[in-house]
């Protein structure tokens, strides 16, 4: 009976892993569309749902939240030491990792 109920736990997250994807693709068509509108507001709530999605899609692949922390940390440190034509990427990159470094718990 144990192994029935695993099977029904794994194809719910599944089926979640798979509606989380639709939601993904759907607030990136949205922030899109918020660019073609030129709506401020389109493009924040977008932008916001994509970040909660991603760490929502995170947890349901078996990272626990600090876990993608850590990870978006290492990918802002690997981006920042890439070669760029756009100077001010490297800024921005520097101004994430201090917010990232103000918001971990000590």
């Amino acid at each position: 009976m144990h192994d029935m109920g695993e099977k029904l736990d794994i194809a719910k997250n599944i089926k979640l892993i798979e509606w989380l994807k639709c939601e993904l693709t759907d607030s990136l068509a949205g922030l899109f569309r918020g660019f073609h509108r030129g709506s401020e507001i389109l493009l924040k709530e977008c932008l916001a749902n994509l970040v909660v999605l991603c760490y929502v899609l995170a947890r349901r692949l078996g990272l626990r939240y600090s876990q993608f922390d850590d990870l978006i940390r290492d990918r802002i440190r690997c981006n920042a030491g890439m070669e760029n034509e756009y100077e001010i990427w490297k800024e921005d990159l520097m101004i994430l990792e201090q917010h990232f470094q103000q918001k971990k718990p000590q």
